[in-house]
């Protein structure tokens, strides 16, 4: 552990000697791979806005279609009607949404994975002429090779990196629109029922 903390202790040193080295925070790189992505594919802004709504809607589809099916069932058995029709219309509905949601997902997916590898291959592309236009001498320096081979890194995987980024923003932007909604929905509970709802979920946290 002790060597560990050493190693890294001896690298961060060696980072802030490089007059070349610049920390970037989150909200940097977020801004940078979206300034990308716009310069590059401008449409694939418009398929993860899309994919983060279907990807939310699908979290929520079955829980409100099963409780308005059971509302008209619920009728139904209050009036002693036998006449199906609204249910019948109610079913032909939720297979039209189901199937158009589950389109707007795989669209979506299958848009958004090879779009995203092309954003990095053009940043990469970048790089890779930056490199070829600088002075051969200049190559040989150190912290020149260093800042290449972090910057070869970063674009070096699909699921880390500069990709790995565009991938995490797309899912925690659906994630955060699902929180949006969850906690709007709760908000008109009663508080009771909110407050067991967070136990329920800080014990699942933890066990």
């Amino acid at each position: 552990m002790g060597k560990e903390k050493t190693l890294m202790l001896k690298k961060k040193k060696k980072e802030e000697e490089n007059k070349l080295h610049t920390e970037y925070g989150i909200i940097n790189n977020v801004g940078y791979m979206l300034k990308k992505v716009k310069e590059y594919k401008p449409i694939l802004l418009l398929f993860m806005g899309m994919g983060i709504i279907s990807h939310s809607l699908m979290s929520y589809l079955w829980t409100f279609i099963s409780k308005f099916i059971l509302d008209i069932l619920e009728a139904q058995s209050s009036t002693g009607s036998t006449d199906i029709t609204p249910l019948l219309y109610t079913l032909a509905w939720v297979a039209a949404v189901e199937f158009v949601s589950t389109g707007v997902n795989v669209l979506t997916d299958n848009k958004c994975w090879w779009m995203m590898i092309l954003v990095r291959l053009r940043i990469l592309t970048e790089r890779v002429a930056k490199m070829l236009s600088l002075n051969y001498q200049v190559l040989e320096q150190p912290d020149i090779l260093d800042m290449s081979q972090k910057a070869a890194n970063a674009g070096g995987s699909n699921d880390q990196g500069l990709e790995g980024m565009l991938h995490q923003i797309y899912s925690i932007g659906a994630n955060v629109l699902t929180f949006i909604v969850t906690l709007t929905t709760i908000s008109v509970l009663d508080i009771r029922l909110i407050l067991i709802l967070a136990v329920i979920s800080f014990l699942q946290f933890l066990f």
